[in-house]
């Protein structure tokens, strides 16, 4: 579907953000979100085989980009839907949830701009996210700015749960290279290697070893699971050259226990 920017081309950033933070938890839900944040805001996935079925070819579109679902529902809102194609279209609900969620990710974005802008740390992404927010109205364009807010706050509170975790961790390593191990760990961070679509996570035990580790399934921060893996080598956190850390290969997911 073609969106005419020029067509009712202003939306309040409160309902803006609760159509964002319904397109991520359904993109999550569905299995769309399982690759980097920028593919999933500007990429579409597209058919790898026929599916015929279901009257699918290789490559017909068969999910829109997380920002062409937000901005094809924010659309919708301002117009009668007689006039807009949906066939084709993800129907977003925005619930009471939904909501409440949303107006947290706004709050909690806002305040660590402020923060950050006193402290001299200025980055023209997260100003420019900050003022949309603090906008009367936004225009359809800037959703593609917006619609990264949901994994702007999850980066924060995990930030600031990350950094009272990372205060017990100490300065050793788990085991001696090429030694396998078996060890619960609490998930610190999980960034998408786009060069071996895999995901990197940093991690650490629960007697304080900082590990890491390639894995296909992205594990959530802060989630505690059980894994077993082959001691690779020892290096040190990035930035903390105070901390050990142990990189492990062959990694297994071997239990997933509840989000602390």
């Amino acid at each position: 579907m073609h969106v005419d920017m020029t067509s009712k081309p202003f939306i309040a950033p409160v309902l803006a953000t609760e159509l964002v933070t319904a397109a991520w938890q359904l993109y999550r839900r569905q299995g769309w979100a399982d690759r980097a944040n920028r593919s999933v805001v500007t990429e579409p996935i597209y058919a790898v085989k026929n599916v015929p079925e279901q009257n699918v070819h290789t490559g017909d579109m068969i999910v829109p980009s997380l920002y062409q679902t937000v901005i094809t529902n924010a659309i919708a809102l301002n117009e009668s839907t007689a006039d807009i194609p949906l066939n084709n279209a993800i129907e977003l609900v925005i619930t009471d949830d939904i909501r409440v969620q949303a107006a947290a990710d706004r709050e909690a974005v806002i305040n660590d701009n402020v923060l950050r802008t006193l402290q001299d740390d200025k980055n023209d992404f997260r100003a420019k996210v900050a003022e949309l927010l603090q906008s009367d109205l936004i225009s359809y364009q800037d959703l593609k700015t917006l619609a990264y807010i949901t994994t702007m706050a999850e980066s924060m509170r995990a930030k600031t749960e990350i950094e009272t975790v990372i205060d017990r961790a100490t300065n050793s390593v788990l085991a001696p290279i090429d030694h396998t191990v078996d060890v619960t760990v609490t998930i610190l961070s999980t960034r998408y290697n786009q060069t071996w679509n895999t995901y990197n996570h940093a991690a650490i035990t629960e007697d304080g070893c900082m590990v890491s580790f390639f894995h296909k399934t992205r594990q959530e921060a802060m989630s505690t699971v059980r894994i077993t893996g082959k001691v690779k080598a020892h290096n040190h956190v990035w930035h903390r050259p105070d901390l050990a850390e142990t990189r492990l290969n062959y990694v297994k997911i071997s239990n997933d226990f509840k989000r602390k």
